[in-house]
């Protein structure tokens, strides 16, 4: 019984300590979603729907990294992920927004390659 008891207390923790995790990146991803997308010029409507769908796929992306996959399909559900958030971002932003949000969204992509050449 008392072994039952700490393996419960242990799992309980461990998952409190996965939540702050969690809840500390997603307000590390909203304070990086403010600053990187500023330059679009967001209505305030526009600003709440962008911050869900930037959180929602930020879950998404979550998944997919954690995930036993190879890096060829971690990479295929990457891209069709990006694909279908386009859609939506599409969706809420006009042309000049968009059009801005995809440069960004090339310049994200040149930084991370860059970081990850660096650290191979």
């Amino acid at each position: 019984m008392k072994k039952i008891l700490l393996v419960v207390v242990l799992l309980i923790g461990h998952i409190g300590i996965a939540q702050q995790t969690t809840d500390a990146e997603k307000e590390k991803f909203r304070a990086e979603i403010k600053e990187k997308f500023e330059d679009l010029k967001l209505s305030e409507t526009q600003k709440v729907q962008f911050e869900a769908i930037q959180l929602k796929y930020f879950d998404e992306i979550r998944v997919i990294r954690d995930s036993g996959e190879g890096r060829f399909t971690k990479m295929k559900s990457f891209k069709k992920m990006q694909e279908n958030k386009n859609i939506e971002m599409k969706d809420i932003l006009n042309k000049e927004q968009y059009d801005k949000y995809i440069d960004i969204q090339k310049e994200l992509q040149k930084e991370l390659k860059k970081r990850y050449k660096q650290n191979k």
